[in-house]
């Protein structure tokens, strides 16, 4: 018996991160570019792009702590979105325009679902990490 988790659930778990993080910076650069953010928000977008994508690769490696930083950012980020004003009302008013309608379905799949999809998988899997190497 193999006293590891599986390939395919740090691939899984990797692969939610990346998806968030590349749909985040799209829409950060739809902001930028059409002049809807202060640059320090792109920037800051970036950032966290950034880490997202170091942790994403630390997960598919196989390092526990990577995973376990992977909930603490999933759970950033929802919360991050849900409690923004900005967030709320632009999916409030989702198809006032077909730029916010792109972008509103951006953000939904990068903060939420993506996220939230880590974290069902992390739960259900919580026995598989218990007691093993992560790698």
């Amino acid at each position: 018996m193999c006293n590891k988790v599986s390939v395919d659930l740090r691939k899984s778990l990797s692969l939610l991160m990346v998806l968030s993080a590349l749909f985040l910076i799209a829409g950060a650069a739809l902001l930028r570019i059409y002049s809807l953010v202060p640059f320090y928000l792109t920037l800051t977008t970036a950032l966290a792009v950034v880490v997202i994508l170091i942790v994403a690769h630390f997960i598919n490696r196989g390092y526990t702590w990577a995973a376990n930083t992977g909930i603490a950012l999933a759970i950033i980020s929802i919360l991050t979105s849900a409690l923004s004003p900005t967030h709320n009302s632009a999916v409030l008013n989702m198809f006032s325009s077909p730029l916010l309608a792109v972008l509103v379905l951006l953000e939904i799949f990068g903060f939420y679902v993506f996220p939230v999809l880590f974290l069902i998988i992390r739960a259900v899997k919580h026995k598989e990490f218990r007691g093993k190497k992560f790698s």
